[in-house]
């Protein structure tokens, strides 16, 4: 779905000639799938440090087009946390980070070692790459360990979750096991597990369908309903969290001529997908059931992250967010 490429800064520091980045132009973002990686912490001064020290320092055109592309390639850019600081040798280091939390690859000027996921600039160009392929995204199969794996990558690289279901039922396990799977594959992300915040957000308003159609709820049945519904989450969730996690729950509800508390998503803090069925497994285990999975365009992405995560949402909070502690070994 999304796939992390680092670039060596000696490569990036030459894009400032048309002809170098011609091949490259257009090829990073989320319309492409394809994701930068800020590897180091410090990799833009590693760029500027290459380019101020090359041919082109004192040409102020070159300059002004490395100014745009290093915003452009650094505005969506997967910022991992350093590692390796001993590693004084960029594409050193960077072989070392993939052994421990691989990326997609690595484009290098050269590939000394001759390893497979490092790809050689020139035989790129020349030639392709397999691991340069962005896969075709296919339907997935209704059921919690396919649903987890499909988001998976999305959960890998960020520093925020949020899971949208307003439909989501406590009480039903076809809930429980897609946001348990979520859950779990919280291990594999690249900041650690303790460093992801993670949150579910869920609505009330299905409680009160003839409400849809004009009739009047009183907020006393809707100070009994979210009651009722955060002591299941808090009786039927617990179990579910993994120790060192922390899920927040947020409950919503529409406000009266806004935006409808319908479509199920999981958004990140760089990305988000909408569920076209929904975000629970298929109720019959057995059945022949898909859901297409679609990431966000970017400008759908950024209003529905406002909308649930921004300063002024959409949406009405119920009661207080409330906390889960993770219990689950």
């Amino acid at each position: 779905m999304i796939y992390e490429f680092a670039l060596e800064p000696d490569l990036v520091a030459r894009w400032h000639d048309r002809k170098e980045y011609l091949f490259f132009e257009e090829k990073f973002g989320l319309r492409t799938r394809r994701i930068v990686s800020a590897y180091p912490k410090n990799k833009k001064k590693l760029v500027w440090k290459i380019f101020e020290a090359g041919p082109a320092a004192d040409d102020q055109n070159a300059k002004m087009r490395m100014t745009e592309l290093i915003q452009f390639l650094w505005q969506n850019a997967i910022k991992r946390p350093s590692s390796f600081p001993e590693i004084t040798v960029w594409l050193e280091r960077a072989e070392a980070e993939y052994a421990d939390r691989p990326f997609r690859a690595i484009i290098a000027t050269n590939n000394p070692r001759n390893l497979p996921f490092v790809i050689h600039v020139k035989d790129l160009i020349e030639n392709g790459h397999e691991k340069w392929q962005v896969p075709d995204t296919f339907p997935t199969p209704r059921n919690a360990q396919e649903i987890a794996g499909a988001i998976s990558p999305l959960m890998r690289l960020c520093r925020r979750a949020i899971l949208i279901d307003p439909y989501f039922d406590p009480n039903k396990i076809r809930f429980r096991d897609t946001l348990e799977a979520i859950l779990l594959s919280c291990s594999e992300n690249i900041f650690g597990m303790s460093n992801v915040e993670l949150e579910l957000h869920t609505s009330i308003d299905r409680f009160f369908k003839l409400w849809e159609c004009g009739e009047n709820r009183s907020s006393d049945e809707e100070q009994r309903v979210y009651c009722n519904l955060i002591s299941d989450i808090q009786k039927r969730v617990v179990g579910l969290v993994p120790v060192g996690i922390q899920l927040k729950v947020v409950i919503w509800k529409q406000n009266e001529g806004g935006e409808k508390l319908h479509n199920r998503y999981f958004l990140t803090n760089m990305f988000g997908v909408m569920f076209g069925t929904g975000s629970d497994a298929s109720g019959n285990p057995d059945a022949d059931e898909s859901d297409d999975i679609v990431l966000l365009e970017e400008g759908q992405y950024h209003i529905r992250y406002q909308q649930y995560a921004g300063s002024n949402p959409a949406f009405e909070k119920v009661g207080k967010s409330f906390f889960i502690t993770g219990r689950k070994i």
